[in-house]
Order: structure tokens, then sequence, then C-alpha cells
């Protein structure tokens, strides 16, 4: 199954609130996730279970919460198509308050990091945060680390060049993948015909 925009049904995480203030409070995951996912055109398949780590700490009637996503996914090069297998480390800063009172809406402008909430009770659910995060933590135009290998699925290995789908019925004919034009002496390749005999 693809998901798309939005996190599937099993999808489910809670963080306590800590109740002394200042005094943070560790929660861990490890998520085999097997699903597909679709995002920009690239296809992506994590091979490594999604490690997630979440610290929380209330200050001044805020929720702080950082956020660790460490895993693997299998993808292919934007560049030559090649499989590849990259790791994925990241952090991630949200701060959670109380949903401010109509009147002082206005005046409060608040950041992308910061999420207010009708109110802060024992647990807070991260779970549409934490796919959020998970999501943009896709490399979107991942490359070869040490460079593309020249003869790539889509290149020729007698030229290292990328090959024309359309000269492929010639190319089966005439048996050759990247023959182009004549020889290096001006003769053409085909049987019968030279430049001699124009």
């Amino acid at each position: 199954m693809v998901f798309r925009d939005s996190p599937p049904e099993n999808w489910r995480f809670f963080v306590d609130v800590p109740e002394e203030p200042l005094l943070p409070s560790e929660k861990n995951w490890s998520l085999n996730f097997q699903d597909l996912i679709k995002l920009g055109g690239g296809s992506y398949r994590c091979v490594s279970p999604v490690e997630i780590s979440a610290r929380t700490v209330r200050n001044d009637g805020a929720v702080r919460i950082s956020l660790r996503l460490s895993f693997r996914v299998e993808t292919e090069c934007s560049r030559c198509l090649s499989p590849l297998e990259v790791a994925i480390e990241e952090n991630f800063e949200y701060c959670y308050v109380s949903q401010p009172d109509e009147e002082e809406s206005e005046d409060v402008e608040l950041d992308e990091v910061i999420k207010s909430l009708p109110q802060i009770g024992k647990t807070i659910d991260i779970s549409g945060d934490l796919w959020e995060c998970f999501v943009v933590s896709m490399p979107l135009y991942p490359v070869c680390p040490e460079g593309c290998d020249p003869i790539g699925p889509s290149t020729t290995r007698e030229e290292g060049e990328a090959a024309d789908p359309r000269f492929q019925i010639l190319a089966d004919k005439f048996g050759s993948s990247s023959g182009k034009g004549g020889k290096i002496d001006g003769n053409s390749k085909v049987k019968g015909i030279s430049s001699q005999d124009s």
C-alpha cells in the first residue's frame, strides 16, 4: 500500500508531559515500516527499523519536544537511476502551547515549529507532527555518494552513452546498440554501402 499525504491508521504516538518543570522525560520507539512511500516523483521503502526518540520538557506553560529519527531507505539515484540505499538521521524541535485567547490571537505570530493546543494535558498526540518529520526526512534528490557509474541502467556498455530507445530496432537489426554514423575511416557500417559509392 502507498501512503502519500497522510499516515496509516496505526501511526499513533503519544508522549507524557512531565509534571515537574525542566525535568525531561524520554520515550523511544522502534517501528518496522514496510509500506512504499511516493514523494515528488520518487519512491522510498524503509530497509531498516525507524528508530524514534522523543525528549519532552515542560517550561513556563509550554512543552518542548525534541524528536530524533534514524533509519535507512531504499530508493534510486536521481541522476543515473541506479538502486541506492540512504542512511537518514534527522532532528526536529516542536514547542506546544495552550491556544491563545481570541483577543490575543491576532497579535500572536506562531512560528511553524510552535503548535497551539486547546489545552495541555498529561499527554500530547504527536502522530501528525511525527509523520511530517518522517516524510520531510526523505531525500528529494538522492545521488550516488561516490559519483554515478558511467555504465548505468540507461547507458551502453561500449561507449558509456545514453542509449536512445527509438534506435533499438535498428540496433537489433545490425547487431549493435551503440553504433552511430560511420566508422572512423568515414565508411558506413551498413554492408554494401560506402562513402566512395556516393
